[in-house]
């Protein structure tokens, strides 16, 4: 697969950002179905060679670039991710993070996963936040039997650092498994898990103030999520889930900017996570062009809003734009 690297900047930016073009205009003609992301290495050599030196590319071929690596959704609208997140065997939340301090809430996890899919959820995101941090309660059976109750596809997050621990998850069920630190620490770990299970790979990125966090948002590297995702994207991971930590607690300078630049920028589908406090904010993320999801837990926890409010929302018609 041919990487960024391999490519003078000056001149990939030229080809992604003229396929950006490519893609949005073919979206409005065809009558506004939402485009996710493209396969970023998959059709490269159609717009180039290395052979010492760049070849020129011609309008054509980047046309053709932007129709063949174009990844429709599997979902017709923006996708809500009711997310669980188990500790010690309970439904809770973590105010800022802090695993020692979670919010509990008076429902089991298979109650909440019941509940979700009752109102229309699609597809359910679990976390075992205890295993994030190796230690305390065994959530597995939790997981386990969510995975057996529930008919939407379940993907599954929390410490999950292996090939064996993955494969071991893909076999008891679970759609997708979103791997955290280990994937932005292990990129030999990445590239054979992506390998093995091509389209069930998600990565979870974790921002604050513009620096990717790791170890369960504890330690900060002096990498920014943009570059982290742009890496993963040539890795081939099927999405990355972004959670921008300044929006999650509530910090007052937070905005949507940094999201708006990964939908933007990437052409792997993106799922907002940690962004959402009320219904105002899934109707301005379900605005960006190449949104994918949203993960939502606290506010459907808590009541601020409701999974078939959000549904509703999301399943809103587009407003029309013009391309130009």
């Amino acid at each position: 697969m041919l990487r960024r690297d391999d490519i003078e900047s000056s001149i990939w930016d030229d080809i992604e950002s003229f396929a950006r073009l490519l893609r949005r205009i073919i979206r409005y003609l065809l009558g506004g179905v939402r485009v996710v992301g493209c396969d970023s290495g998959r059709n490269m050599t159609n717009i180039v060679h290395i052979d010492g030196e760049v070849l020129k590319t011609g309008f054509f071929q980047l046309a053709a670039y932007a129709i063949e690596t174009i990844i429709i959704q599997e979902f017709e609208n923006m996708v809500i991710y009711p997310d669980i997140e188990i500790q010690n065997g309970k439904c809770v939340n973590l105010h800022r993070g802090h695993m020692e301090d979670p919010i509990v809430y008076d429902m089991s996890p298979l109650d909440a996963a019941l509940k979700y899919v009752s109102e229309g959820a699609q597809v359910l995101h679990v976390v075992d936040l205890d295993n994030v941090m190796r230690g305390g309660h065994d959530n597995h059976k939790h997981v386990l039997e969510i995975i057996q109750m529930v008919d939407v596809p379940v993907q599954v997050a929390g410490g999950i650092c292996s090939i064996e621990g993955a494969r071991w998850w893909f076999e008891h069920g679970a759609s997708r498994v979103v791997i955290g630190t280990a994937a932005i620490e292990d990129r030999h770990f990445l590239n054979e898990l992506c390998t093995l299970y091509p389209g069930q790979v998600v990565v979870s990125v974790d921002a604050r103030q513009n620096k990717v966090m790791t170890q369960g948002w504890t330690q900060e590297t002096i990498y920014s999520p943009l570059e982290v995702a742009r890496d993963l994207q040539d890795h081939g991971v099927a999405a990355v889930i972004y959670t921008d930590i300044d929006l999650d607690d509530d910090h007052p300078e937070a905005t949507f900017a940094i999201t708006t630049q990964m939908v933007d920028e990437l052409h792997i589908p993106v799922i907002s996570s940690g962004a959402v406090k009320t219904l105002d904010d899934i109707s301005t993320l379900r605005l960006l062009p190449n949104i994918a999801g949203v993960v939502v837990g606290r506010a459907l926890m808590n009541g601020a809003v409701t999974l078939p409010e959000a549904l509703a929302v999301c399943a809103q018609p587009e407003p029309s734009t013009e391309v130009l």
